[in-house]
Formats: C-alpha cells, structure tokens, sequence
C-alpha cells in the first residue's frame, strides 16, 4: 500500500523509498525525525479542539479539520518542500478517493513562520496517479537504486548505509 511517507520520499530520493519499501528503516535513531516528532507535539497544542490526527490506512494526517476539509501538516523546514507538497497532495488526493468533498490542505513551517495552501486540481490529480505508480512499480524491482550523492544526504538516516566504503 502507497503511503504519503512513501510519496514524500519519491520526491527526495528513490534508494530510500526502495529500502523503506523492503521493510529496511534506520529513522528511528534519526536526530531529524525525533525533532519533527516533537515539533508536531509541541507546535500546536492549542488546536486540540478543532483538529484531528487521522490515519487513512494510507498514511496519517497530523492534523484535518473536518468542518473545512482541511488537513494540516508540521513540518520543521521548507528545505525539501516540493516533497512536503506532494506528501500533503497525495492525502488530498486519498481523501477524495474516501469522498471527501473538496479537500485543502496547509503545509506550516512554525519555526520558520511561515504557511503554504494547497488545493486539488485536475492537473496535479493526474501527477498524484503517476506518483503512486512509480512507488508500485519501484516496489517490485529487486534491484536497489543507486545514490544520489546531494548536499542533503549528508543528513540522512541512511547515509552510513549508502556511503559505506565510499570516500567522500
């Protein structure tokens, strides 16, 4: 099954999307992530109310407000935004699949202050369907992808795995 994780990492690097795939996580002593886990804790505590994390069998929201059909996600930075949208597209995307009328979402930056809307549209409807095929089909190759070997690599939770061995 296709997740907004797994979306997410397509658009950041498809080696790590294949190791997630094949059930190979190193996120969970990642620095990164324990700080984009306490930002979601922390961030918004006063939403408690109105917004409800939701799991879609496909992913979980961080936040969606079902009054306005809106989901929310925290995210830490906006270094890696295009990734953050098509994360946040893929869920508007699975909500419409569910029924949900007219679906938003808001992508929030709260360190950095800063918030991004983002509405469905026949164009980026169609991307979405793309998106999720290429996650299938990586899914069923057996053969690894190769690095990428980007600045942001260097912060990775699978860095050590990929660059074993190479001098860098």
């Amino acid at each position: 099954m296709v997740t907004g994780q797994h979306i997410h990492y397509l658009h950041i690097c498809k080696r790590k999307l294949w190791l997630i795939l094949k059930g190979i996580s190193m996120e969970t002593s990642s620095e990164r992530v324990l700080e984009g886990k306490h930002l979601h804790d922390t961030a918004y505590k006063q939403r408690a109310e109105k917004w409800r994390e939701i799991d879609l069998g496909c992913g979980k929201i961080d936040y969606f407000d079902p009054k306005t059909n809106t989901v929310m996600e925290v995210k830490t930075s906006d270094k890696m935004e295009w990734a953050h949208e098509a994360q946040v597209l893929y869920y508007l995307y699975t909500l419409e699949q569910m029924g949900v009328e007219k679906p938003k979402a808001r992508l929030e930056y709260p360190l950095l202050r800063k918030t991004k809307e983002l509405v469905m549209n026949d164009e980026l409807r169609a991307e979405v369907k793309k998106w999720k095929n290429e996650v299938e089909e990586l899914s069923q190759t057996s053969e690894c992808p190769s690095c990428i070997d980007k600045p942001f690599c260097k912060n990775c939770s699978f860095y050590d795995f990929c660059y074993i061995g190479h001098e860098v």
